[in-house]
């Protein structure tokens, strides 16, 4: 800076013959009072600017998901895989074996009610009385009467 008067003040920032300026700011005193640089003192975090998704609270990704987690799949020996397709397999056996004889008892029980409903057919037929109507007297007979007739 020139020593020449000027009706311009300096800014604050630009003085660089003040020493206090150049020297680094001391730290802000905690609520303990101390100044915070003792071997207790964290590293502060750099200040970052508002997000575009305005999560302020949402902290920036440091790592990659896929290297953050190693998730291990824990694999079984081949013995044991054997082993667990022959117990799916017997089961699979046993569930059909089930199956069938659900299916067979199912078809019995429909072929006793077919044959029951059958049988109570020819029953009612067997017991039914009948008369021998003459055709001279259908056409004596009233409308209401031939419905009756046709009926029984």
């Amino acid at each position: 800076m020139s020593t020449t008067p000027s009706a311009e003040p300096a800014p604050a920032h630009a003085t660089d013959t003040d020493p206090a300026a150049s020297a680094a700011p001391e730290a802000p005193e905690t609520q303990d009072g101390s100044s915070g640089q003792g071997a207790g003192a964290e590293v502060s975090k750099p200040i970052r600017g508002k997000p575009a998704s305005g999560r302020v609270w949402k902290e920036p990704q440091t790592q990659r998901h896929s290297l953050r987690y190693k998730s291990r799949v824990e694999r079984k020996p081949w013995s044991t895989k054997v082993e667990e397709r022959k117990q799916t397999q017997i089961v699979k056996t046993v569930a059909a074996e089930l199956k069938r004889e659900k299916d067979a008892a199912k078809a019995a029980a429909k072929a006793r009610r077919a044959e029951a409903i059958k049988k109570k057919l020819e029953n009612e037929k067997r017991a039914e009385v009948t008369q021998v109507v003459s055709a001279a007297k259908v056409k004596r007979m009233g409308k209401k009467a031939r419905k009756a007739v046709r009926k029984a």
